[in-house]
């Protein structure tokens, strides 16, 4: 939703998820993916979503866990490993985004 035109609050696509998700079959699950701004957390919060914040605790180790996985994957020594690790998630900030290799 960071794109998304959240001024007009009639006509963007947070009014219709907002409105419609009750809608949609059980079996049909929506993820959305926006920053944390205080319009979207309203408009959403009644559907309990799960929020997963970059600097989460759990996040960073699964961060860290896909980072090291990568370097391990193109023969990065061992000896460089912790290094480039810890240089990649600082830049990275917990965000999947950026450690994208």
């Amino acid at each position: 939703l960071d794109e998304a035109k959240l001024e007009d609050a009639n006509s963007s696509i947070l009014r219709i998820l907002r409105r419609r998700l009750q809608d949609l079959p059980s079996w049909v699950g929506v993820a959305v993916s926006s920053r944390p701004e205080v319009k979207v957390m309203e408009e959403l919060d009644f559907y309990e979503p799960l929020k997963i914040e970059c600097e989460n605790k759990d996040n960073i180790a699964d961060v860290r866990r896909y980072v090291e996985h990568e370097l391990k994957e193109r023969n990065i020594a061992d000896q460089g490993l912790h290094e480039y690790t810890n240089i990649i998630l600082e830049k990275a900030k917990g965000m999947f985004l950026y450690v994208n290799l």
